[in-house]
């Protein structure tokens, strides 16, 4: 027998039938307004997060030196990210040169990349990507860095613009492309890449 059950039974044995009846009723009442209250559930609203790059499954594969001369018409730079993007669509631009100053410019050269529209963590990942060709932006022979940078807004100097809740605002995954119309084996990345010297990033705040 259960305990409340029991308690029940102590007080029949003991109590007129009246006060039992009342009590049970006390009871039952205290049971079913238990029961019956029931709160809506609370969910915090989305927020705005700067995309995230998988860059393991780039393309081409970031982590070797791609190799290109006169006669290579274009390359493709792909990459998958994931985003919580609360209805702002996702722009890609490709960088050439990023971090080397050029002018007013932290990089030398920029490419429009495709516009992704907007969806949520859950919808999973998706592709960013933008496309070097010959015809529009010529590559000296030498190293350049190709830089593929995804963020919600990008201001008038191509930099990301900074998120409301993301102080860094945007995600970058580079190649290291080397253009060599001779022979590429005497190439030496160690001298002949540009240093990286300047970024899009926010100064830290003092």
């Amino acid at each position: 027998m259960r305990a409340g059950s029991a308690s029940i039974s102590v007080v029949a044995r003991v109590l007129d039938k009246t006060l039992v009846t009342r009590v049970i009723s006390i009871l039952g009442a205290t049971t079913m307004s238990s029961c019956l209250v029931v709160s809506d559930p609370q969910f915090d609203a989305p927020i705005r997060r700067a995309p995230v790059f998988l860059p393991d499954r780039a393309t081409p594969d970031s982590r070797r030196v791609i190799k290109i001369d006169q006669t290579t018409p274009s390359v493709d730079f792909v990459a998958p990210f994931v985003s919580e993007d609360v209805g702002t669509d996702v722009e890609t631009r490709l960088f050439i040169d990023y971090g080397v100053p050029t002018g007013d410019n932290k990089y030398v050269s920029l490419i429009l990349g495709n516009v992704i529209p907007a969806a949520t963590l859950e919808d999973g990942e998706r592709i960013a990507k933008a496309t070097w060709r010959s015809d529009q932006a010529t590559l000296s022979p030498g190293c350049h860095r190709m830089t593929l940078v995804v963020a919600h807004d990008f201001g008038e100097n191509g930099c990301p613009i900074p998120e409301p809740n993301d102080p860094l605002g945007y995600d970058a995954i580079s190649w290291t492309v080397v253009r060599c119309d001779a022979d590429c084996a005497s190439f030496d990345l160690t001298t002949q890449c540009p240093a990286f010297t300047d970024s899009c990033a926010p100064e830290p705040s003092n």
